[in-house]
């Protein structure tokens, strides 16, 4: 599960509470078959501005490093190490549910080591899950509700060859107090996170659609971003 569904939240982050909650759906009822380690994928990220004019690419690859972890109260876990052009490499792991879903664990070094907890994606169940999260940032009291939800199957190409896929969105609400010379303010965030889509017969995310964001602060567009499986292979 790759990390880029993720970054335009907050970096480094002090957890200090996390609630979360689910509401029903209906289920997709495709199998997952898991990789076995030493198998990868191969994305290419593709940046936009708010016109939709190209700014740059990258290239990313997910190696599915090792399986069978235990870590964090889940058995049978994987760990995927996402290397990417630029010299920057992430690590997380992710546990296939019964259920079709995929949860994800973040460490707390890295830059997703806000939610400090398992976070799960529900394509196979399509229901709708909402993580509420209160921490502080830089001193400053911030409150964030995080909803995943089930948006349907579809499909993605790789190679010409069509693979189903499982699909969610995300949504942030996010609210960060703060004092200035004795004045309480607070900025408010409440945004798209965009759409991932997993495929169940290769057991992971390939492809990503993630929309720019508004700069609470300047009001100005963010990039979006496009990211698509290229190339892949399994063990």
């Amino acid at each position: 599960m790759r990390t880029s569904f993720f970054l335009i939240l907050l970096g480094a982050v002090v957890m200090a509470g996390c609630r979360t909650s689910t509401s029903p759906g209906t289920s997709t009822g495709m199998p997952i078959t898991p990789p076995n380690a030493g198998s990868y994928f191969v994305l290419v990220s593709t940046y936009t501005d708010s016109t939709g004019a190209y700014l740059s690419s990258d290239t990313e690859t997910e190696t599915f490093e090792q399986t069978g972890f235990t870590i964090a109260g889940k058995t049978n876990v994987d760990k995927l190490v996402d290397s990417y052009s630029f010299q920057f490499s992430d690590s997380g792991y992710i546990h296939y549910e019964s259920d079709g879903d995929v949860s994800a664990l973040w460490p707390g070094d890295s830059a997703l080591g806000i939610f400090g907890t398992w976070i799960t994606y529900p394509f196979g169940t399509q229901t709708t899950v909402t993580a509420t999260i209160d921490t502080t940032f830089f001193g400053n009291a911030t409150h964030m509700v995080l909803t995943l939800s089930g948006a349907g199957t579809g499909s993605t190409t790789i190679k010409g060859q069509a693979f189903q896929t499982e699909k969610v969105t995300g949504h942030i609400f996010e609210i960060s107090s703060y004092s200035v010379s004795g004045q309480t303010y607070s900025d408010t965030v409440n945004s798209s996170l965009g759409t991932i889509s997993f495929a169940p017969s290769l057991g992971d995310v390939i492809e990503e659609n993630n929309p720019g964001t508004r700069d609470p602060y300047t009001g100005a567009m963010g990039e979006s971003d496009h990211q698509i499986a290229i190339d892949y292979v399994l063990k």
